[in-house]
């Protein structure tokens, strides 16, 4: 009787950590909220003047904020998925507890021809 209790707290916690990724991921998708500042990186730049030989400032290809906020908003669903995978292998052995065993033995079955 303890394993299904313990079997039906997992199924609960697993969804719930399911559910707050989901819902955390839509807030992020529908720009209600931010993703979590992971990665900081300069933006890119390119210096033509080492290349063609005449004096011209770098050219930025990428700026730093696209840059940023691109990566961590990757990085942060990349996590989510990551719970969201944790959630289910939790609800699954709540699943695995709940369930009830049957085993069939070879004897109580008949052969039909």
């Amino acid at each position: 009787m303890m394993e299904k209790i313990i079997g039906y707290l997992l199924i609960i916690i697993g969804v719930f950590v399911i559910f707050l990724s989901g819902f955390n991921g839509y807030q992020i998708l529908t720009k209600k909220t931010q993703p979590i500042k992971i990665l900081n990186l300069k933006g890119i730049n390119i210096n033509l003047s080492q290349t063609t030989g005449v004096k011209q400032p770098p050219v930025e290809l990428v700026s730093a904020k696209d840059l940023n906020e691109t990566l961590n908003f990757f990085a942060y669903l990349t996590v989510l998925g990551l719970f969201i995978n944790v959630g289910f292998k939790i609800a699954s052995l709540g699943v695995n507890l709940v369930r009830p065993i049957k085993i069939d033995s070879l004897k109580s079955q008949t052969l039909v021809r």
